[in-house]
């Protein structure tokens, strides 16, 4: 019997950091205050405004969307930006703790 390896050992370059080591992003704290203002004090996304039949005034209803990938791209733009004008959209740093709170799991914390 003959064994052959075309492979070769070479060292990976490291896994480039998250942006997101080191700060826990939490719903209560970081999540619900950018929702109140930007997506339920408009009456958009409240249970009563319901715009586009979604309502973003709990966590049940905001984990769904965060799972599914279009809270995500709503916020950046991707298809359709959110909030529309008036409304500014979220700044930068508002979408990078957004995107943080997805990867660390979306959890009601």
């Amino acid at each position: 019997m003959f064994g052959v390896s075309c492979t070769k050992d070479q060292a990976q370059p490291p896994a480039s950091p998250s942006i997101c080591e080191g700060d826990t992003i939490s719903y209560q704290n970081h999540i619900k205050p950018i929702l109140d203002v930007s997506c339920i004090g408009s009456s958009c996304h409240s249970d009563i405004g319901m715009a586009g039949g979604i309502s973003l005034e709990d966590y049940a209803d905001v984990k769904v969307i965060a799972d599914n990938g279009k809270f995500l791209c709503t916020i950046k733009g991707i298809g359709i930006l959110m909030p529309p004008a008036p409304v500014p959209p979220l700044d930068s740093a508002q979408i990078q703790q957004v995107e943080c709170w997805i990867e660390q799991g979306a959890l009601d914390n």
